[in-house]
């Protein structure tokens, strides 16, 4: 009994399976138009609608990149050849902090800034 309920459930799944296979249309790419030119497929490019007044008004006209620090500002370190990222600073280096970034300072390693996790003491990223 469940051999037949089973072999009927899969032939009567099987139907709607087949269909939606011929519905599927436009998977291989846009419609064919003239040569070189989208727009004739796709309609012309259209502006980007107004911003309301009142929200206009409310955005900033620039956004300003956080203040990793000026150049040459945290403590001058040395370690052997090139600063690399994840690589350990020596210990007792008094890192300057970093405003907006709880837990990172900044520091000049072998003249590149950098900005380094103060729990594990190691760089984080290298500016210059």
């Amino acid at each position: 009994m469940r051999r037949f309920v089973l072999s009927l459930v899969v032939l009567l799944g099987m139907g709607p399976a087949g269909y939606a296979q011929d519905q599927l249309r436009g998977v291989y790419g846009p419609p064919p138009g003239v040569a070189g030119t989208l727009g004739e497929v796709y309609g012309s490019p259209q502006a980007a609608p107004a911003l309301p007044s009142s929200l206009a008004n409310s955005l900033p006209s620039t956004i300003a990149a956080p203040d990793y620090g000026a150049e040459g500002s945290g403590p001058a370190v040395s370690v052997p050849g090139a600063p690399e990222q994840g690589q350990a600073l020596p210990a007792g280096v008094r890192l300057a902090p970093i405003p907006g970034r709880p837990g990172y300072g900044a520091a000049v390693v072998n003249g590149h800034r950098v900005i380094v996790d103060q729990n594990t003491n190691r760089i984080f990223q290298i500016l210059d």
